[in-house]
């Protein structure tokens, strides 16, 4: 199973627990994103498309989520590129119907 959040600065056990059901929460979030729309879609379409970018979540907050979900077996990486933020192309993924 993967991990909801790295505590990398050494937060308190209190903050960290915060931290850890936010991103929980952001991740979720995320998984009924793309479970909703059932299309291909980048980390930054869903930074920039849903508000995120506008709370100050961080774009990597959004990759990790991704990432996890995609290790739980949520979501799938396709072979599909678009531009990001920086106008690089980044791989876009999809819920992985059961």
């Amino acid at each position: 199973m993967s991990r909801e959040y790295y505590n990398t600065i050494n937060e308190s056990k209190a903050v960290a627990k915060e931290s850890k059901e936010k991103a929980k929460k952001q991740k979720d979030q995320i998984f009924a994103i793309f479970r909703h729309t059932l299309r291909p879609m980048t980390p930054a379409e869903i930074w920039e498309g849903y508000g995120f970018k506008d709370k100050n979540v961080p774009i990597t907050s959004i990759r990790r989520a991704i990432t996890n979900l995609e290790t739980e077996g949520l979501l799938q990486k396709t072979d599909i590129q678009k531009p990001g933020v920086y106008g690089k192309l980044n791989y876009c993924w999809i819920y992985k119907e059961k």
